[in-house]
């Protein structure tokens, strides 16, 4: 869900860099409540948020950038998004 909000708007806005950082930012915050001296259940959170972070600024951009460049297969590009 957070990978087609930020793919979506930074298709909209033709700018890539702001939303990876973005992305990473949610990554950054996620390790810091990870190696908080904190419960289980907030550890959880936390890891939740690394893996938000990550996939949306790492392999999101990606897979995102392969299902729009090619034309020819315009009707499977929601597929290969959600591959």
């Amino acid at each position: 869900m957070v990978l087609g909000v930020f793919a979506y708007f930074s298709d909209k806005k033709k700018l890539r860099s702001p939303f990876i950082f973005a992305a990473q930012l949610i990554n950054l915050i996620g390790y810091i409540i990870n190696i908080t001296d904190a419960p289980s259940g907030v550890k959880y959170f936390g890891t939740f948020w690394c893996v938000v972070g990550g996939y949306t600024a790492g392999t999101g951009p990606i897979i995102w950038w392969v299902t729009i460049r090619d034309s020819v297969c315009y009707n499977n590009r929601p597929m290969l998004f959600l591959t």
